[in-house]
């Protein structure tokens, strides 16, 4: 599991907040928008940000709710345009989050193994 909030989670009154909080922040729902598009902690997933956001057009300083950043990675996941430098995108931010919190890349060779 990479994230421990589902896509648009919100808070619901039986949730135990600290299994489902970011582990950056430790402030919002760890949900894959949030880490793409929202959380500041880690510093090498804000530079990736600022730089794709900036490559497709959108103001990368601008402060954004969960809802509109939910709704921002389902427009970029779905146009024919952006798919490719999205998919990228996620790919570079999956391997520093998944590095940063100790999480296995399954199904991937470690950066090691490639060189």
């Amino acid at each position: 599991m990479t994230f421990r909030s589902s896509p648009g989670r919100r808070p619901k009154p039986e949730d135990v907040f600290d299994l489902k909080c970011c582990r950056g922040c430790r402030q919002q729902y760890e949900t894959p928008e949030h880490v793409l598009l929202q959380c500041l902690h880690v510093p090498e997933i804000v530079d990736l940000r600022h730089r794709f956001l900036s490559s497709v057009n959108i103001d990368p300083n601008l402060e954004r709710s969960e809802s509109h950043c939910f709704e921002l990675l389902k427009s970029l996941l779905f146009s024919w345009d952006w798919i490719a430098c999205t998919a990228s995108f996620v790919n570079d931010v999956l391997k520093v989050w998944k590095d940063g919190n100790n999480i296995e890349r399954e199904g991937e060779d470690s950066d090691e193994e490639r060189e």
